[in-house]
């Protein structure tokens, strides 16, 4: 029985428990379920006494004759095997019945509705189905189709979320090139399941479109990036057919290629001005993670080599693309949850004024870098040079990183490429000033978890010995910079955007003992209970905090609401 379907084992069981006479009952359903065969069932007494249980006979049986029918098949005219496949489906929950009707489906071309509709009630032989017969069943029902995806949907999402918190994956989640991303067996069973129909590429973009405008998860802009060309490296017409083509080629090409050139610049101006009408996917394929995160790169090297050649940020044509099809990726959640699908206009002081506060702090990077290698071999202190580079950035410019996200994403990266570099008097400068602006609910919302995961990502890089310089805070403390970083950055962003907790505890889990015994050494235990997840976190996260905790040498800690089990030998 418990190899039975759970429908015929229940109603086996009914049978039993309800009937008088279970011996007779028995009879009865052995009867009933015979082969028809006089001979056959005059002989299955003696495998009774000979110990052999029927149901293995009966399966013997079925094996055998599957294997028959499967070797005669090719004999078969169209109506026999319909036929066939008709008087197969209540036994679809059998294997040897599953091998048959897959052969069997894979056969017949075309096949009527009125079997695929019986095909679609019954799950099991729905299951067994070769993907060329699911695709004509999901053209008819999509609610069948949308079900299938949407598992996929989330596998996806759930994967790609516990990369951005990992420690240790083997290669970083913005460094995966387009082609390995695509490797992904969910995104080959997409364009599979999608094969040459123009109706399900249709719906699976519908459906890729409202769960992005419900949850403004960026996974979504991924998949939508990679089905598209995963059906242009299969060289499939339905490429020709989706207007988002060649912009979407386009982007993948620069990320593949790591560079937005001249010419791909020209291209991408080009399109952005065609297609002025079909801002929704555009925007959605900006806001994809690896594209944001290229624009972003370029747009802070370019803004690097503008201060180098002392030219103005509003002379450079590049600039303006780049900060269109920017300003046009991060407006992609606003568009999608508004419905509002239009061009957002850029304020001409992004170009005129905040662009230059940029391209001048880049001037002062280079130059403390500059008086840092002349002091080592002058010996000379310049103290005053240093001094005013120190000062904070003008008041103008920390009000904007409060109200424009283009500004503040930029800020961000500019400050992840100050961090690589070890410029620990340039870093908090810029903290000082993203300190007043992370605070603000309405602005920090706007900045995409890929950014972030960007950001503390080059954080979580600086070296020892620039974690343990000692800066001034805001009351004249001297403080190691990991202490500023962490009481002006760390904690107010986790407060007001909490989806940014497994970032910075992944910072932490990155970061050397020596850094984390200073906040001990500054907090006592209270930095840590600081950043303590919530229910809502995933897993993922209360692992990191766990580590935590494991990494001072404390017990590691899951509070019994968090409804997460325990470390394993925990």
């Amino acid at each position: 029985m418990a190899e039975k379907s759970s429908t015929e084992a229940d109603a086996i069981r009914a049978m039993l428990t309800d009937c008088e006479n279970p011996v007779a009952a028995i009879k009865s359903f052995q009867s009933s379920h015979s082969f028809g065969s006089p001979v056959i069932n005059s002989a299955l007494p003696l495998l009774d006494l000979l110990g052999t249980p029927r149901y293995e006979f009966h399966s013997q049986v079925l094996v055998k004759y599957a294997e028959c029918l499967l070797g005669k098949l090719d004999q078969l005219n169209h109506e026999q095997k319909l036929k066939m496949v008709s008087q197969l489906l209540s036994g679809s929950h059998l294997d040897p019945v599953k091998l048959l009707l897959k052969k069997l489906l894979s056969s017949l071309k075309p096949i009527p509705d009125d079997v695929l509709a019986a095909i679609a009630q019954h799950p099991n032989a729905y299951e067994c189905c070769p993907v060329q017969v699911k695709r004509v069943i999901w053209e008819t029902n999509s609610s069948s189709f949308g079900t299938e995806v949407s598992t996929l949907f989330d596998g996806y999402v759930e994967e790609k979320n516990g990369l951005l918190v990992s420690v240790d994956a083997d290669v970083p989640f913005l460094e995966l090139t387009p082609r390995k991303r695509r490797e992904h067996e969910i995104t080959k069973k997409l364009v599979e399941m999608v094969g040459s129909s123009q109706k399900l590429y249709s719906t699976m973009c519908e459906f890729l479109r409202d769960l992005f405008s419900q949850s403004s998860v960026p996974h979504y802009c991924t998949l939508r990036i990679d089905v598209l060309m995963g059906l242009h490296e299969a060289q499939s017409s339905l490429v020709r057919q989706d207007p988002y083509h060649k912009f979407i080629w386009c982007l993948d090409a620069c990320v593949r290629e790591r560079r937005i050139d001249d010419k791909r610049v020209k291209e991408l101006s080009s399109m952005l001005q065609q297609q002025e009408d079909k801002v929704g996917d555009m925007a959605m394929a900006a806001h994809e993670p690896g594209v944001l995160h290229l624009v972003c790169t370029c747009t802070v090297g370019l803004l690097a080599d503008l201060a180098k050649q002392c030219k103005l940020p509003r002379d450079s044509s590049t600039l303006k693309v780049l900060l269109r099809l920017l300003s046009r990726g991060l407006a992609a959640t606003d568009m999608f949850r508004e419905d509002i699908f239009c061009e957002p206009q850029m304020d001409t002081d992004v170009i005129h004024r905040h662009m230059s506060t940029l391209v001048s702090f880049c001037t002062d990077v280079d130059g403390v870098a500059l008086h840092t290698t002349l002091q080592a071999e002058t010996r000379h202190s310049g103290t005053d040079f240093l001094d005013e580079l120190s000062k904070p950035l003008p008041d103008s410019f920390v009000v904007v990183l409060s109200r424009n996200p283009l500004v503040l994403v930029l800020a961000l990266h500019l400050t992840a490429k100050t961090a690589r570099r070890g410029c620990s008097k340039s870093l908090q400068r810029m903290l000082q000033a993203l300190s007043t602006a992370v605070v603000d609910n309405t602005i920090s919302r706007y900045v995409p978890s890929t950014v972030w995961f960007h950001f503390c990502g080059e954080i979580a890089r600086l070296p020892e010995m620039s974690l343990a310089e000692e800066v001034s805070d805001d009351h004249g403390a001297v403080v190691p910079l990991s202490v500023y970083i962490f009481e002006k950055l760390t904690v107010p962003l986790c407060h007001h955007q909490p989806a940014c907790l497994g970032q910075w505890l992944r910072v932490l889990a990155l970061w050397p003992a020596s850094a984390r015994n200073a906040l001990t050494e500054r907090f006592q235990d209270s930095w840590l209970e600081s950043l303590q997840p919530s229910s809502a976190h995933s897993d993922a996260v209360w692992r990191l905090y766990s580590a935590a905790f494991t990494a001072l040498g404390w017990p590691t800690f899951f509070p019994e609401e968090s409804g997460v089990p325990p470390l394993d030998g925990d």
